[in-house]
């Protein structure tokens, strides 16, 4: 279970005919203070993700259409813990906002483990 807290506003972009969505992320507790490290890259390190599952208490794959997205979007997501507040660039991820409602968006540490979330709230 992810224990930090993050209050997250999230708009629906269309680029090329793919979904995506920008996210405005204001962190109130969890950030790692060793992802201020530049040399932290590791896999889902620092990475904020929406997962494919409900809620915050059971963390799932990552979500985005696979077969309309082939890379993960969220791959090169990252925060920086002294910014308390992210405005992400546009993620493509293939998957309308509507559908993402609900889903838990987790901000993970430098080790890659889940230390806040937040459900994307409904419309």
């Amino acid at each position: 279970r992810v224990e930090g807290k993050v209050a997250l506003h999230a708009v629906s972009r269309v680029l090329d005919g793919l979904h995506g969505q920008v996210l405005r992320l204001d962190f109130t507790s969890g950030l790692d203070p060793a992802c201020a490290s530049p040399a932290v890259s590791d896999g889902g390190a620092c990475g904020i993700h929406v997962q494919a599952t409900r809620g915050c208490s059971d963390i799932g794959d990552r979500a985005w259409d696979r077969a309309a997205v082939p890379e993960d979007p969220w791959a090169k997501v990252r925060y920086h813990p002294g910014v308390p507040s992210l405005h992400t660039p546009v993620v493509v991820t293939g998957i309308e906002l509507a559908r993402l409602r609900g889903m838990a968006l987790v901000v993970r540490d430098a080790a890659g483990e889940g230390v806040a979330c937040a459900v994307i709230p409904g419309a």
